[in-house]
């Protein structure tokens, strides 16, 4: 009775090292767990921007979005080739949110148009970029990146933005 009182006595101590061991572990990654801090597209692959007059460009887009605590700062700009040379569409980001996973919503102003007729100033028109960061940087897989604008353009940009 001695021994498979020992027996079950070591089998329990073993069992709460082994249950510590990996707690710790766990909580070890937890920590390591970080938020990310921005997300980076230097330049998207074409696509077609639709207007809301319903022309059509072929544009790409550059972001760059920045998360404190408190704010969250950016531009963002979507260029185009146009007869008379190149022309942009540019705005600033100041919302949206940045998951653990790299998947962000963004949200901010458009603020200049070159592209949709407007030739300069706009009236701050509200926009969205939705998108999943790139799980292999440089020059990882592309993935499809959203933008809307509440007068109705939009484009979904191949892209491979960068979280960090």
């Amino acid at each position: 009775m001695r021994i498979a009182v020992m027996v079950k006595d070591i089998n329990f101590r073993r069992m709460m090292l082994l249950l510590l061991s990996i707690s710790v572990l766990f909580v070890g990654y937890l920590h390591e767990a970080k938020a990310y801090t921005s997300v980076v597209e230097p330049g998207s692959g074409l696509t077609i921007l639709i207007c809301p007059s319903g022309e059509k460009h072929q544009a790409a887009i550059a972001f760059e979005a920045r998360f404190t605590p408190s704010t969250i700062t950016g531009d963002w700009d979507i260029s185009a080739h146009s007869a008379s040379g190149d022309v942009f569409k540019s705005g600033i980001i100041s919302g949206g949110k940045l998951s653990l996973s790299g998947y962000f919503v963004l949200t901010g102003k458009e603020t200049s148009d070159d592209i949709c007729g407007s030739l300069g100033s706009v009236t701050s028109i509200p926009i969205k970029i939705i998108g999943q960061c790139a799980s292999f940087p440089a020059g990882g897989p592309s993935t499809t990146l959203n933008f809307r604008a509440t007068n109705g353009e939009t484009a979904d940009f191949p892209s491979s933005p960068t979280c960090s």
